[in-house]
């Protein structure tokens, strides 16, 4: 058993049932086109074609005027130069374990 990155061609999405709903359907009729389009990346615990959890991950940016004041970043541990208009970010999309 492993995490890989989903391919619809091997893993059984269909089968998948973690008992939500909106995750059961993300990862049965969204994952891949979001993952074509290149919105974000998703990872299957499977073993052999069944699909047993999975993730997604993406990455974006955010303009750094809209960042909460620099005591709140230092708490986070992110630091942000002045000049910089942009910050990047990766953030979990979905988890979901069946």
């Amino acid at each position: 058993m492993k995490f890989e990155r989903l391919d619809p061609k091997k893993h059984q999405r269909k089968l998948f049932n973690c008992g939500v709903i909106s995750l059961n359907l993300y990862l049965q009729q969204f994952a891949n086109q979001d993952q074509k389009r290149g919105l974000t990346q998703v990872y299957v615990l499977a073993e052999q074609q069944h699909i047993i959890g999975y993730y997604s991950i993406c990455a974006h940016s955010m303009p750094t005027d809209q960042l909460p004041n620099n005591s709140k970043l230092g708490a986070l541990g992110m630091i942000v130069d002045a000049k910089d208009e942009k910050i990047s970010l990766i953030s979990w999309a979905y988890f979901a374990c069946a």
